[in-house]
Formats: structure tokens, sequence, C-alpha cells
């Protein structure tokens, strides 16, 4: 006999519209073709050609393991941004107290990862240069250490893959978070123009008079949907788009938008609320 509780959970998975559409491997594409596009797919796959290719020195028995190594990295650290990127958008993209957007300690982390792969690619050659002089004889050359040395031999065998990895690492992830920031931009709909409008035009404070002539005086205040007293009220907001409201029994609520100019210092509202005419 099936439980009551088996039976309903079933109703409920059966009443679940069935939508089989990968829409999230949809969005991922569109993110990676429109944001990543070739540059990105190129940094990740440039550790196979530059390895095979001797353009950055390694040990032979290193060479095949770290362009897989890091290429696979690289994905990853892509994958891994898209996947936290509802994160990324607050520190990118939330409004501050002072009206600009986004964490202005994030605009240095690509800067700061630039300056690691920089730091990563003299810390590698000094590591690698350290390794090959403890194998090197007086007729040994440098082509023929890299080329000859077993795997088990290498001189910091694993700081060496390590850094490698670094400097591929840090570089992919300074495009990858300068990219996502400009989809995380196109997602919200914010314009350059809304990102340059804070810091060119930081918002102040000002004083929001709330007043009334008529029969408001005592109505409940709600400044951006929250309550701040009753009439007559005076409040400190920032200067921008706001909405205010009234609400008194037995009158019609009162809604305003009003913007505040960043100029201003005092700005004046003045309530009219309608009395609700009782039912005959």
């Amino acid at each position: 006999m099936v439980e009551p509780e088996q039976t309903l959970a079933k109703a409920r998975l059966s009443s679940r519209p069935r939508d089989l559409q990968p829409k999230r491997i949809r969005e991922f594409a569109v993110y990676f073709k429109n944001y990543m596009g070739i540059s990105s797919l190129v940094t990740a796959a440039l550790p196979v050609p530059v390895t095979l290719w001797h353009l950055i020195p390694t040990y032979d028995a290193q060479r095949r393991f770290l362009s897989v190594y890091t290429s696979l990295f690289c994905f990853l650290l892509l994958g891994y941004v898209f996947f936290v990127r509802d994160r990324l958008a607050g520190a990118l993209l939330r409004e501050r107290p002072e009206g600009t957007l986004g964490s202005w300690r994030f605009v240095y982390v690509p800067a700061a990862l630039m300056l690691g792969c920089l730091i990563m690619v003299v810390c590698y050659h000094g590591v690698l240069n350290g390794s090959v002089t403890k194998l090197a004889s007086k007729n040994d050359s440098t082509a023929a250490i890299l080329r000859d040395t077993d795997v088990r031999l290498i001189p910091y065998g694993i700081p060496l893959m390590l850094i490698y990895l670094a400097i591929f690492l840090s570089a992919e992830g300074a495009f990858i978070l300068m990219a996502t920031k400009e989809y995380l931009q196109d997602i919200a709909g914010i314009s350059d123009a809304k990102l340059l409008e804070g810091p060119l035009a930081p918002r102040r404070w000002c004083i929001l008079r709330v007043n009334s002539d008529t029969n408001a005086s005592g109505a409940k205040v709600l400044v951006d949907g929250k309550e701040h007293g009753e009439i007559p009220c005076s409040l400190e907001l920032r200067s921008g788009d706001h909405s205010i409201a009234a609400e008194k029994i037995g009158h019609r609520l009162w809604e305003r938008k009003i913007t505040i100019p960043a100029t201003d210092t005092t700005f004046n509202v003045e309530v009219e609320m309608e009395v609700i005419s009782p039912c005959p």
C-alpha cells in the first residue's frame, strides 16, 4: 500500500511543468561566445602550443603533462567564474551608499592578477635557472639538460610545475573577470552612462520635509517602502530617485515618485490625501 506522503510527493512532481531544455548550458554558451570569445579559448589552450614548441623553456619530461594540466585548470577556472557569477554581481554591480556601483576594491583584482602573472614569470625563470644549475657540469648545455633529465631527477620539479600553472591561471583569471563584468552589466541592463553617473555625480545627503496643509496630518510616511514617522516629519535621504507614500485610515493611499537633485540640501513634499466616502 502506498503511503499518503509518497502519493503526495509523486503528485507534486507530476504537476511540475517539465522543461527539459538545457537553459543553463545555453546561457553558458552565450556567455562564452559573446563575452569570452576566441581570446579566452586561445588563453586556455595556449599552454599546449607554448609548451610543445618550447616557447617557454621546460624540461622535456614535464612538457606533456604541463600542457594538459594547465589547459585543464584554465577551462575549470572559466566554468567556476560562471558558476559564482551571482556572487560576483554583488561585488561588481551592487549600488554603494555614495551612488557608485560595485566595490572599488574589486577594480584592482584583475590588475593584481596581471601583476601576479608577471611575478610568476620572473619566479619561474629564477627557479628553472637554479634547477638547471644543480644539474649542470662543464660539458653540459642547458638544452641538453632540459632534454635528457628524467622527471624523477629534476631539482625543484614540483615548484616549477606550480609556478608554471600559476602563470597561465593568473592571466586567464584576469581576462575572465574583466569579461564577466561586461556580461553581468548587460544581464542587469546597466549602461556605461549609469556606471559613470556615480563617480561623476556622487550622491549627497538632503533633508526631506514631508508636510500637509490638509487633513493628511498624522498620516504614516513610507519612503522607499520603509516607515519614517508621521506627517509632518523630516528625514535625511541621499539625492536621486525615491518613492514616497502616505497612509491614513479613512483616506486613499497617496503615492509619488520624486527625484532629489544632487545640488539640493532640502526638499519639500506637500501631501494631499483624499477622504474615502462612506458607503451609503
